[in-house]
């Protein structure tokens, strides 16, 4: 494997410095239901943000993250057997995130976290101490944090936000005729066993 742990980190820290105020793309993009991938389900963004928050809260903070720090921390985890769990809790994550769909655009709208992800795999090589490895990964779920709130912000805003309570009768005669249309795919699909 090729490249360096440290000027990975420092690609990761300069993002992260980018996009500590200022909206990513990946962001703009995703709250605008723009999925250049085609991502989604019946013309629909919604599932997409959901999953952009599952899969950077995962990586940022969650499980993944979890158990390569503990493994970091932990003196019967070799630094090979460190790499390798990196490589085995985040590598179908950040795939999902942002490598290229059969269209070439990235699935989830995060090319960099796909870049950035295969940048470090290819470092890894030139660490030296499981001190270097944390600190690398450090980096690493702070760029994904950072994306993660945004993500948060985001949903909150587009699809949240959008959910209001209507005083108006023709709001309700559309939400019947919606639950009407809805109930007779719903009984399709129940018996279908969709």
């Amino acid at each position: 494997m090729k490249g360096n742990w440290k000027e990975v980190k420092k690609k990761i820290e300069e993002e992260i410095d980018v996009i500590w105020k200022n909206e990513p793309l990946e962001v703009k993009a995703s709250s605008r239901g723009l999925f250049p991938s085609r991502a989604g389900s019946w013309g629909m963004a919604t599932g997409n943000l959901v999953s952009q928050l599952m899969d950077t809260y995962v990586g940022g903070f969650g499980s993944a993250a979890q158990v390569v720090d503990e493994a970091l921390k932990n003196e019967s985890f070799s630094l090979e057997q460190c790499r390798t769990l990196f490589i085995t809790s985040y590598q179908r994550l950040v795939e999902e995130m942002g490598a290229k769909s059969k269209n070439g655009a990235a699935w989830l709208n995060m090319p960099k976290a796909w870049k950035f992800y295969n940048e470090i795999v290819e470092s890894l090589d030139s660490l030296n101490s499981k001190e270097e490895f944390a600190s690398l990964i450090w980096s690493w779920k702070n760029y994904l944090r950072r994306l993660n709130i945004w993500f948060v912000t985001a949903f909150n805003w587009e699809v949240i936000g959008t959910l209001r309570v209507s005083k108006q009768l023709s709001d309700y005669e559309d939400l019947l005729c919606l639950t009407r249309r809805a109930e007779v795919y719903m009984k399709a699909a129940k018996e279908s066993k969709i």
